[in-house]
């Protein structure tokens, strides 16, 4: 037991992990701050299968990555402040600010940024803890360089849960999740990598999720953007542009996933898809005798903005979901006998603005905003004394949902959001 009642204690990490628990073991800390560590993951505590109980401690500053020398027990971008792969974490009166997890660059397979505070694999008891300010972050791509050539995704800005979490009178404001940017250059002939996607501003998981009134506020899941497309290669095989990647979706800029949300209130709450990059443009031969075609535009990202999931007795108001625009498509280039065709335009993502889930009892949706992205402009055909080539299309815009894409709404009222006409029922009811 820890017990710093009536003094101000501070624990600094000084970069490397705080606690370490091991299975069995019972931990109690109470009125501690516990901040400036790092590593893989849990770099305040790392909860190895025992029973923690925490009451008005403070987390701040702790952060979570990949490559940490000498932490053979870090989950590798995995929960800035805690990390409960087994065991129980029960905590009252707890602040948690400022606490990320990140990834430096575009790794996949070796790891993505997963709860910029906690990451649970286990059972997690919230009661009137606030989160301010926490941040999971992937890493952008380099082209050329290592690793992948798409954005690292990020999961969870406060919270990734893939245990069983139960949050009570809990506060979640200014949290975020977002993606990196996909690779890509004109002068490297690829076609360009996606953008990473982000889930759960605040919170993000797929394990048993119960949020019982608590408030979530000002909380945004941004999805990287696509790279563009490279160019022809005059000294390849084809002539041809390559197309751009695609912008990463943003789902919930409060909370993604399943489970129940009850009797809490989510404001103004942003999620942002990720842009489409712009396709390559096409090239021609040695003779400048054909023309190759430009390519495609990658498609916007998703935005979904309160929140995914399913919700009793809450209200759902001002949050915003934004589809990214598509990329624009490649142009084709003057060629003596057969110019080049213009690449097609990326689709645009779609915006929901306040819900998007499997269904809504008793509550309010209201001024919400959803705006689907534009469509990318089509490629210009090249010209050509014997053969122009043909233009591109323009992409098509994404569709809009002001309040809700569900189907399933009894006693809920849906007023006042824009656009209104394109939510699943029309405005209001």
């Amino acid at each position: 037991v820890l017990d710093a009642s009536g003094h101000r204690v501070a624990i600094a990490g000084n970069r490397v992990r705080v606690f370490y628990v091991n299975g069995n073991v019972r931990f109690t800390v109470v009125n501690l701050t516990i901040s400036g560590g790092l590593s893989g993951g849990g770099s305040a505590i790392l909860n190895n299968g025992g029973t923690v109980n925490l009451t008005g401690v403070a987390f701040s500053g702790n952060a979570a990555t990949i490559f940490v020398a000498n932490d053979p027990l870090g989950g590798g971008g995995r929960g800035g402040a805690i990390f409960n792969p087994s065991g129980t974490v029960a905590a009252s009166k707890c602040s948690f600010v400022g606490n990320s997890a990140w990834t430096p660059g575009a790794w996949t397979g070796l790891g993505y940024p997963w709860g910029g505070a906690i990451y649970n694999l286990g059972q997690l008891d919230l009661q009137s803890c606030v989160f301010v300010d926490n941040h999971a972050s992937g890493g952008s791509a380099t082209v050329p360089g290592p690793g992948s050539s798409s954005g690292d995704s990020a999961y969870g800005g406060a919270i990734y849960n893939s245990g069983t979490a139960t949050l009570d009178l809990c506060t979640f404001t200014g949290n975020s999740a977002t993606g990196g940017s996909g690779g890509g250059s004109v002068a490297v002939h690829i076609p360009g990598g996606w953008g990473g996607e982000a889930a759960g501003g605040a919170v993000d998981g797929g394990g048993t999720l119960m949020v019982n009134r608590s408030t979530f506020c000002g909380n945004t899941a941004t999805g990287g953007t696509g790279g563009p497309g490279g160019g022809a290669d005059p000294n390849g095989s084809t002539l041809n542009g390559f197309a751009g990647g695609g912008g990463g979706n943003a789902y919930g800029g409060a909370i993604r996933g399943g489970g129940l949300i009850t009797c809490s209130t989510l404001v103004s709450n942003v999620a942002i898809g990720g842009n489409g990059g712009n396709g390559g443009g096409g090239g021609t031969d040695t003779h400048s005798d054909f023309g190759g075609n430009g390519a495609a535009g990658g498609n916007g990202g998703s935005g979904f903005g309160g929140l995914t999931g399913a919700a009793i007795n809450c209200t759902i108001a001002f949050n915003t979901g934004s589809g990214g625009g598509g990329g624009a498509g490649g142009g084709g280039p003057w060629a003596i006998v057969q110019g080049g065709s213009g690449g097609t335009g990326g689709n645009g993502g779609t915006g929901v603005g306040g819900m998007a889930g499997t269904g809504l009892t008793n509550c309010t949706v209201a001024w919400n905003h959803g705006s689907g992205g534009s469509g990318g402009t089509a490629g210009g055909a090249g010209g050509s004394p014997g053969h122009p080539g043909v233009p591109g299309m323009n992409g098509t815009s994404g569709a809009s949902w002001g309040g809700t894409s569900c189907s399933v709404l009894p006693n809920t009222l849906i007023a006042s959001n824009t656009p209104g006409g394109d939510d699943t029922f029309p405005d209001p009811k």
